[in-house]
Order: structure tokens, then C-alpha cells, then sequence
């Protein structure tokens, strides 16, 4: 790996969105220090990798969203742990953050959750992508709105804040809207959940 990133861990629930993440950011050279897992139960992090290590395909495709979260991790060399609980906001939670060498951590937990400010008071710095083109588009919906009012999808990378969808952006980028179909999708999985 070139970019080894000692101050920068993941809190991450076992998510597609945590797979992107991790496929993506060891695909291009680029290794965190460390991933926290968020999981009440742990088990279910470890028999997801042993169903499915051997489904794993790399053709071509952004990211494998099959491919395990342990598997790619130890492909990888990546140390983990699992924080025994599914709520970013736990105590014990809370308390571990507070206790980590790493300054800086990449967010990807359980859709909906936002972090209560005494996330902040750890004195971490919480980076996350948020799916909007910032200050343009806030919410949980932008994804709509954008593709309605301009065409077009657009992300942020953003440092959070106790105020939802302030934090500083650090990048912003817009994107072609995916095919029609996978709007309907998208809007689908919204509504009625993964």
C-alpha cells in the first residue's frame, strides 16, 4: 500500500456503504490505521465472511458489495475490532473513541444516525461523505433533489459538526445521474429500507 494513514481509523456498521469504503480506499493504495466495527453481535460480522469469502468477484465492477467487510480487512492487513453495539452513540462506544490513538475518523454507520455532541467532545475530528453537492443540498433526500433540479448527483466530503450537515467541506464533487432504472431503485430502497 502506498498511503499508509496512522492518524485515520473507520467506525463503520456492516453496511454496502462500509464495503465501498474499504474495496475502495485499499483499491487505490490508500490504508487506514485501524476499523472499528459497530455490531451487537459479532458472530454475525464473522459467518457473513465465511458464507461469503468464497462468492467474492473481482470483475471489474466499483466495488464488490458481496465481498465481506473481515475478509477484505484481513486481505489487506487491517487491523479491526468490534465495538459490541450498533449505536455510534453507546457509552461503551463513546468511551472507546475517546480512547483511540487515531485523531481523524472516516463515519460510516447505520443510515439515520446522527452523532450526539459529546462525539465531539472526544476531541476525534469525524469525516464523512455526505450524498449531496453542499450547502446546496442538505438532508437524507438530496439524491432527489439534485437529480430533479439539475440532473445530476453530487457528494461532499465534510468534517461533521453537532449541526447536521455544516460541518466544514473540505471537497465536493457532482456526478451524471445513474440510468432510470436504478433511480426507481434508489427510491425504493429509501422508502422500504435495504
Amino acid at each position: 500500500m502506498q498511503g499508509a494513514l496512522k492518524d485515520v481509523c473507520l467506525v463503520a456498521a456492516n453496511t454496502v456503504r462500509t464495503k465501498a469504503y474499504i474495496q475502495v480506499l485499499c483499491r487505490e493504495g490508500i490504508k487506514i490505521n485501524k476499523c472499528y466495527i459497530l455490531s451487537p453481535e459479532p458472530q454475525s460480522v464473522f459467518l457473513e465472511k465465511e458464507r461469503r469469502v468464497s462468492s467474492c468477484k473481482k470483475d471489474g465492477r466499483y466495488f464488490d458489495k458481496d465481498e465481506p467487510v473481515v475478509f477484505t480487512l484481513e486481505r489487506n492487513n487491517i487491523p479491526f475490532e468490534i465495538l459490541l453495539s450498533d449505536n455510534i452513540n453507546d457509552d461503551s462506544v463513546v468511551k472507546r473513541l475517546r480512547g483511540i490513538a487515531e485523531k481523524y475518523i472516516i463515519y460510516s454507520g447505520f443510515g439515520g444516525q446522527l452523532l450526539k455532541p459529546r462525539l465531539f467532545e472526544t476531541g476525534k475530528k469525524f469525516l464523512h461523505v455526505h450524498a449531496g453537492r453542499l450547502p446546496e443540498y442538505r438532508g437524507s433526500t438530496t439524491v432527489y433533489y439534485s437529480i430533479l433540479m439539475e440532473n445530476a448527483c453530487g457528494a461532499s466530503a465534510i468534517f461533521l459538526t453537532p449541526e447536521i450537515d455544516e460541518g466544514n467541506v473540505i471537497t465536493a464533487s457532482s456526478f451524471a445521474p445513474p440510468p432510470p432504472m436504478w433511480i426507481l431503485i434508489i427510491y425504493m430502497i429509501h422508502i422500504y429500507g435495504p
